[in-house]
């Protein structure tokens, strides 16, 4: 089984299981009474986010409960962690309260004014403190573990050209991005032909086709 058939029948699975449940519950019309198992998986969908299809909502996150062992966490208290306030910024639920940033120049004036506009809170980072964004820190400590800690770099125009064909490689050909998130590129599966190795990167990485 592929890819392909993989996350088919997950979203056929899904499609059961709201059917089964009466539809799926927005986040501020959960409360403690509504019978919640003692353990499981939840899975979370936003409004306007599809499938390639253009019809079939497609989740975005993935989470569980009390999964492990004498776990003393209930689904009811991280559906409650995950909706924030009732009185927050989206009609389902929860807050966009603050949204930490990083100093780029590309937040300016009219930025902050229209963020504020919309009632969120600018939280740009100190300087040079990336690990105070944690989206950031992870890019950064992906781009150092699976590439620049193994090179030597001569310069800025061949950091660029590293960087450059990192991201290339991040984006097309590295298969290691969990299944069940949005594709960052997608390719037709090769079935027939010889498996050939591709170096990328002199050999750091590769890339496995069919010729």
């Amino acid at each position: 089984m592929n890819r392909r058939e993989v996350v088919a029948e997950f979203y056929e699975i899904l499609q059961g299981l709201r059917a089964k449940q009466g539809g799926f519950k927005l986040l501020a019309t959960c409360h403690g009474k509504m019978g919640w198992p003692a353990r499981g998986a939840y899975f979370f969908l936003e409004g306007g986010e599809f499938r390639s299809d253009g019809s079939t909502p497609r989740v975005v996150r993935i989470g569980t409960h009390a999964v492990s062992a004498n776990s003393q966490t209930t689904l009811r208290t991280r559906l409650s962690q995950h909706r924030g306030s009732l009185k927050g910024s989206y009609s389902g639920g929860g807050s966009a309260a603050s949204f930490i940033r990083d100093r780029d120049t590309a937040f300016g004036r009219v930025y902050v004014r229209r963020v504020r506009m919309m009632g969120i809170r600018d939280r740009p980072i100190a300087p040079r403190s990336p690990w105070q964004n944690g989206h950031v820190e992870r890019l950064i400590g992906s781009v150092r573990r699976e590439c620049l800690d193994h090179l030597v770099i001569s310069g800025e125009a061949h950091l660029g050209r590293i960087l450059k064909t990192y991201t290339a490689y991040y984006n097309e050909i590295d298969l290691t991005w969990p299944w069940i998130k949005k594709a960052r590129s997608c390719r037709r599966s090769q079935t027939v032909g010889a498996i050939v190795t591709i170096p990328v990167l002199g050999g750091l990485h590769h890339q496995y086709v069919r010729v």
